[in-house]
């Protein structure tokens, strides 16, 4: 479900919106569409739908299983069906994602906060490493690292900022 707190703003080149989601990644695929779209519009490659749906789908998913839903990788392996016990959880499920998103002529700006406890990201292990390359988790955060040209965490760790600049690309990063 996505409820629309802020109208969508449309400048003569930018795209402005802010969205509140309730426990379900995938309607971000929607926004990143829009995204996509737009900043085709802008002149940004062709594979700027790509980045974005990876991009944003990632930190969705993230926000909401690891942020809202408190749960780890190795949780979610484990019992497979935590994340319906957790969507069914009143502790739980009325917790929001904020995604703000601005396209412009430069640069997409993601922003994406969610109600949870927040996690210390230098914490977070390499997925590169030779002890983790057969895991079946754990590379959401590095893809999108990998992806955008800047990433921030900021408040305790609970809201995430994703820039992607409109000349770089992806062998840039």
């Amino acid at each position: 479900m996505a409820e629309h707190t802020d109208q969508e703003r449309k400048g003569r080149d930018k795209l402005r919106r802010t969205v509140v989601l309730h426990a379900d990644a995938t309607v971000g695929r929607d926004f990143a569409a829009d995204i996509g779209s737009y900043a085709e519009g802008l002149g940004y490659a062709s594979d700027v739908g790509f980045v974005v749906r990876t991009i944003l789908g990632e930190a969705l998913a993230n926000a909401i299983l690891h942020g809202n839903y408190e749960l780890t990788s190795e949780g979610l392996l484990a019992d497979p069906g935590l994340v319906e016990r957790r969507r069914n959880d009143p502790d739980f499920n009325q917790r929001q994602v904020i995604l703000d998103y601005e396209v412009d002529e430069e640069k997409i700006r993601l922003r994406i906060e969610d109600e949870g406890r927040g996690f210390d990201p230098e914490g977070i292990a390499n997925p590169t490493d030779e002890e983790r390359h057969m895991l079946s988790f754990g590379r959401g955060l590095y893809m999108i690292r990998q992806m955008a040209d800047d990433v921030r965490h900021l408040g305790r760790g609970n809201i995430l900022e994703i820039v992607k600049y409109k000349d770089s690309d992806l062998e840039s990063n």
